[in-house]
């Protein structure tokens, strides 16, 4: 019966592929006992073997892969197969790596969580390379976790410790996370609950690389929030939408990922990009969307002060003083009978989730540097400061109306009373220059007092 189950097991995992780590990895963990020294460093092999995986392969996994519910129960047929579960993240805690580990990966610590699984069996003890910032900031403070989780790993033994019950041991590639409710000191705001809702996975926030252009960390985020987008309910259950504060999220973009704004301006520039990865049309649903590059203003004018790309922050900027900032909204449909191309010129309204402050070359910043280099010291190539911009993701634009004057006709009535007061003053300007001009002519014409008349 041992064997039957251990067979039935296998026949989901066997399709995985399996983690390329020395065989001898596998020989050295002791079942039914906690972690021993010798098992530490084949542990940080396989975490580090893990974070090779790509989020396609993982995903894949996550959905076909098996629960470890009952592994426990015969380590040795399933050690190093894949597995798969859901759960709620009850502990999470930081432990430095060994001392024989230390300078032979590219991480310096790893985290010991504690999940309970949602189906039946017992709790299951993850290691994983990283968590989100926010678990870190909980596990600071002291504050209690009760975190939705998706789990998605490599099973290594049966772990029993002093006064516990036997419990699985998973090494996870990924962790993601779902949480059901904010929490202000672990600086989760409200609208990430509705984006978990979504199946957005919130731990992606601490892959995204602010201040940049995109680049492949960002991708998986992107594409979940565009995906997200699609709906139309996208961003509608958080209540009324704040104007989004520009300057406030160039200085401190971290702050204010994943939070809605609005955002009024004037379209520029609107491009349909096609996603050419099948996969990515195939796991998220989004063969399309489109590019909107748009001209927000900003009242009062804020000076902002630019850095050249890679400076510290003590480096002295360059300041000027703008009307009008660039925002990039990309959205997932755009009212057909509006132009697209890079000549548009459209009032439209926008609202989306804030993704990163991203970097790109301009004509803008390829003309200020110009300037700056007036005396042979242009800046060009790596030194060469890129435009940053805002990049929001949203389910549509809306067009805008022109605005018209709040009343026209008292607007009207001041400017044809000013037109009559004009009228009037000209009128009695030219009467006054008439009578003048006469009097000059009849006294040229009188004669002189002492003249004599014979």
């Amino acid at each position: 019966m041992r064997a039957l189950i251990a067979f039935f097991l296998l026949s989901y995992t066997a399709t995985f592929p399996p983690l390329p780590v020395p065989s001898d990895d596998w020989q050295v963990w002791q079942d039914h006992a906690p972690i021993q020294d010798q098992e530490w460093l084949p542990l940080c092999r396989v975490l580090w073997r893990l974070g090779q995986r790509s989020p396609e392969v993982l995903d894949q996994i996550s959905r076909a892969a098996p629960a470890p519910t009952t592994w426990h129960e015969h380590p040795t047929e399933m050690r190093g197969q894949w597995c798969a579960f859901s759960g709620q993240v009850i502990s999470s805690k930081t432990i430095p790596l060994v001392a024989e580990a230390q300078g032979s990966f590219p991480f310096t610590e790893i985290h010991r969580l504690v999940v309970r699984p949602v189906d039946q069996g017992p709790p299951a003890i993850v290691y994983c390379r990283s968590v989100s910032r926010a678990w870190k900031r909980m596990e600071a403070s002291e504050i209690p976790f009760n975190e939705p989780c998706r789990v998605v790993g490599i099973f290594l033994k049966t772990l029993t410790e002093p006064d516990s019950d036997s419990q699985p041991l998973v090494a996870a590639g990924h962790v993601s996370w779902y949480p059901r409710q904010g929490n202000f000191a672990a600086k989760v705001p409200p609208s990430w609950v509705e984006l978990a809702q979504l199946g957005i996975d919130m731990s992606l926030w601490d892959q995204v690389r602010q201040q940049k252009p995109l680049v492949a960390e960002d991708r998986e985020c992107f594409y979940q929030l565009l995906s997200a987008a699609g709906a139309a309910e996208f961003l509608t259950s958080t209540g009324p939408t704040a104007r989004l504060d520009i300057p406030a999220v160039l200085q401190d973009p971290i702050r204010h990922q994943g939070t809605p704004y609005e955002v009024r301006g004037t379209a520029r520039r609107v491009v349909r990009v096609e996603v050419e990865s099948a996969e990515l049309r195939q796991r998220f649903g989004v063969d399309h969307y489109f590019e909107v590059d748009m001209f927000v203003p900003l009242d009062p004018p804020v000076r902002l002060l630019q850095q050249p790309q890679g400076s510290s922050s003590a480096e002295p900027g360059t300041g000027q003083l703008f009307s009008t900032f660039p925002v990039t909204c990309c959205v997932r449909k755009w009212p057909a009978h509006l132009p697209i191309g890079d000549k548009v010129t459209q009032e439209v309204r926008v609202v989306g989730c804030f993704f990163k402050v991203w970097t790109y070359a301009s004509e803008f910043m390829s003309r200020a540097d110009e300037s700056s280099g007036a005396g042979g010291n242009a800046r060009s190539g790596p030194s060469a400061r890129r435009q940053p911009s805002p990049l929001l993701i949203a389910h549509r634009a809306d067009p805008v109306a022109p605005q018209t004057p709040a009343y026209p006709p008292l607007g009207w009535g001041i400017g044809g009373a000013f037109v009559m007061v004009c009228g009037v003053l000209l009128w009695w300007h030219r009467r006054e220059g008439a009578a003048k001009r006469s009097a000059r002519h009849a006294s040229g014409h009188r004669p002189p007092a002492d003249l004599e008349l014979d």
